[in-house]
């Protein structure tokens, strides 16, 4: 399968951002931040919606600010409904998106846990 690539820009640079090194992306005042896996961060003014057309399935929005690579989860906590990121990042994961966020990280594992 070939590298996927988002062209990505701002007022001062266009950026190749391969998608596999998305972490995740979070808005913060009108702007969006691409968090990436080498510790580094690009940030855009393309909103969530536009920007989720463009992301392969395993992006999930999972709440107003934040769309998350499901293949960067360590792990999840269930009574805060709090997600732990492969940088140590803990997101919070809405009320009313948790059910579909349950289903679609069930739909990439395989699970044992209960």
């Amino acid at each position: 399968m070939p590298t996927q690539v988002l062209l990505i820009g701002n007022e001062k640079e266009r950026r190749r951002i391969y998608i596999q090194s998305i972490l995740y992306i979070q808005i913060d005042d009108y702007l969006s931040t691409f968090y990436l896996s080498n510790n580094q961060k690009f940030i855009c003014s393309k909103p969530l919606n536009e920007i989720s057309n463009y992301l392969p399935y395993h992006f999930f929005q999972i709440n107003r600010e934040c769309i998350v690579n499901l293949n960067e989860i360590l792990s999840v906590r269930r009574r805060n409904r709090k997600i732990i990121i492969s940088n140590s990042i803990e997101l919070v994961v809405s009320t009313r998106r948790a059910k579909d966020f349950n289903e679609a990280l069930a739909s990439q594992s395989i699970t044992f846990a209960r």
